[in-house]
């Protein structure tokens, strides 16, 4: 079985104002992204489309799990 290592990160505008954060998990060729923002109460499982989208309006920043 694979080893499933989460990534979290944050979320910035172009200000470069937290806007949300998330976790990245990797596991053999699947790939898992969920979000968690003002807009959401609660973690949400993110489609490929709103990554994309995200890719576009903010930027992602890497942290260690003490930082997030």
């Amino acid at each position: 079985m694979d080893k499933i290592t989460p990534k979290p990160f944050i979320l910035k505008n172009e200000n470069q104002q937290k806007i949300g954060h998330g976790i990245y998990y990797q596991y053999g060729s699947n790939t898992k992204v969920f979000l968690k923002s003002s807009e959401y109460a609660s973690w949400q499982e993110a489609t490929l489309g709103q990554v994309l989208l995200l890719k576009e309006v903010a930027s992602f920043e890497w942290v260690k799990d003490k930082d997030y």
